[in-house]
């Protein structure tokens, strides 16, 4: 054997409880839990750019037309968040909170508010009296997000 050039040992531990990747068992992706939102309000157009903006957070949206209608889903379902506007014709915004307190008392902390009529003498004295979060209109990304931090859903 002739001397010239280096030679090197390199001793590598195995750790016995690690596996080569091939032989990893495939693990199914955890099911991403999808959050269920109810939209409430009496511009369809409106209601449905909010449930664009909740869908791209991971929500599931059913959007109804109404106070009544509201009544309808939550009668028998529940919601993660429920996004009621203020102001609509026949079963209101205050008439659907009060509606709540008394059929679906467990719901009233998932409630929000969304109006354009902050400076409305009716309307803010209902959204101060019933202390829930407001989304002010129109519907910015920014103002989605307060909210879901808001009604700690972020």
């Amino acid at each position: 054997e002739s001397a010239t050039g280096a030679h090197f040992r390199l001793s590598i531990p195995v750790d016995p409880a690690a596996r080569p990747l091939a032989q990893a068992p495939e693990l199914a992706p955890a099911p991403i839990a999808m959050r269920r939102a109810l939209v409430v309000g009496d511009e369809p157009g409106i209601a449905e750019a909010l449930a664009d903006f909740l869908g791209l957070e991971g929500f599931t949206c059913d959007i109804v037309h109404g106070g009544a209608q509201a009544q309808e889903k939550l009668g028998n379902g529940d919601y993660d968040l429920i996004v009621s506007d203020v102001r609509m014709p026949g079963v209101d915004g205050a008439q659907l909170f009060a509606w709540l307190i008394t059929e679906r008392p467990e719901l009233v902390e998932r409630i929000a508010f969304a109006t354009g009529d902050t400076l409305g003498t009716d309307a803010a004295q209902f959204l101060s009296e019933a202390r829930r979060p407001v989304l002010e209109k129109p519907f910015m990304p920014a103002g989605i997000a307060r909210l879901l931090q808001q009604m700690a859903l972020a």
